[in-house]
């Protein structure tokens, strides 16, 4: 172990503490202005107490610039694009391949293994059939979540998603000043760990149609293969996702927390970043924080009848995992599947954060 590593490893917390390369400039999106005087006013927004002192953390550190990404999945995009457990069942349809249990019920790994075995099948008409699947209809459209995210001074927004609906807002809004600050990166393009203090949108996934129009779902990771040579211990995008998890604080927005992939990155950055901070009298204030839904499952009765209750297990794994990696999560109410309640949510953080409290 070199000299130069120890020395980065004793600074880093120094470094964080003091805030430095942390601030980012605030993007003009609509030229909003993001000073503050006075304290924030607690929105009443969470009956539970402990929920509404998190959110109120999560407002006051954007409104402060504080360098805190957002980290999205398919719960901000449903409506327009079908979730995971949709393009499961239709695949299992198109591709004459059947479900070992609901698709609702399927952990990330098999929902990775069912695609991989439709890909293996015919791997022409799996792609045909995706693209079937991600509505052509929805392609320059976005939902409101998009606009509240990207207008939120989040410093970055990093997605699993591979719709296009960020790049969509981008392209309709076009803004001087956002065009030129904020970059696309897209996999299979290296991810550089050092552009994370300019405000960019990375599709850690890929895209399944770019910019320019062009059929990019090839490129996309949607397969257990492909997610294993992307995700090897010393390729790019792992390195890329380890620096994020350890060095800048995030919100996880529409993400379910199954991905088995991001999970082990989570869990061995938490541990180096233990280990860091082993090595320095401060304390480690990485900040990790989650909005989830409650999660429910369709039980057949014995009359055959659907009954929708809570899937407790499922949540009890995401607490456990969350609390294992300092993650703190706020549960809202899904009693509808309309998603709309975590899009106002995020309309509600969005118009906190860019205006003045006179008390």
């Amino acid at each position: 172990m070199s000299f130069k590593f120890i020395l980065e490893k004793l600074l880093y917390p120094i470094k964080r503490k003091l805030n430095i390369g942390r601030r980012h400039p605030h993007i003009g999106i609509g030229k909003v202005e993001n000073e503050f005087s006075g304290p924030l006013i607690e929105p009443v927004v969470w009956s539970d107490a402990k929920y509404q002192k998190i959110f109120n953390e999560i407002v006051e550190k954007l409104r402060s610039q504080e360098s805190c990404a957002v980290f999205t999945g398919a719960g901000i995009s449903a409506g327009l694009y079908s979730l995971w457990s949709e393009v499961v069942t239709k695949l299992s349809e198109k591709l004459a391949i059947p479900l070992s249990k609901i698709s609702s019920e399927m952990s990330g790994t098999e929902i990775l293994d069912f695609m991989q075995n439709c890909y293996d099948k015919d791997s022409n008409v799996f792609y045909s059939s995706l693209r079937d699947i991600f509505n052509p209809s929805a392609r320059d459209n976005y939902r409101p979540i998009h606009r509240y995210v990207l207008e939120t001074p989040f410093s970055n927004t990093i997605t699993t998603n591979i719709d296009p609906c960020f790049i969509n807002y981008l392209k309709e809004k076009s803004y001087e000043d956002l065009e030129h600050k904020t970059q696309v990166f897209c996999y299979p393009c290296a991810l550089q760990v050092t552009t994370l203090e300019q405000r960019n949108i990375y599709h850690i996934h890929g895209i399944y149609i770019d910019e320019n129009g062009e059929d990019r779902i090839k490129d996309a990771l949607l397969t257990k293969q492909q997610i294993d040579v992307a995700y090897k211990n010393d390729g790019n995008l792992h390195r890329f996702l380890r620096s994020v998890f350890s060095e800048i604080d995030i919100l996880f927005v529409g993400f379910s927390m199954r991905d088995p992939t991001i999970k082990d990155i989570i869990a061995i950055s938490n541990k180096e970043l233990d280990e860091t901070y082993k090595m320095s009298p401060l304390k480690n204030d990485i900040s990790r924080y989650m909005f989830v839904p409650e999660e429910y499952l369709n039980e057949i009765k014995p009359d055959g009848t659907k009954e929708r209750k809570r899937n407790i297990r499922l949540e009890n794994e995401q607490e456990n995992f969350c609390r294992e990696n300092r993650i703190q999560i706020i549960r809202y109410s899904m009693k509808e599947e309309n998603f709309k309640q975590i899009e106002n949510i995020m309309k509600n953080i969005y118009t906190l954060t860019r205006i003045k409290y006179d008390l």
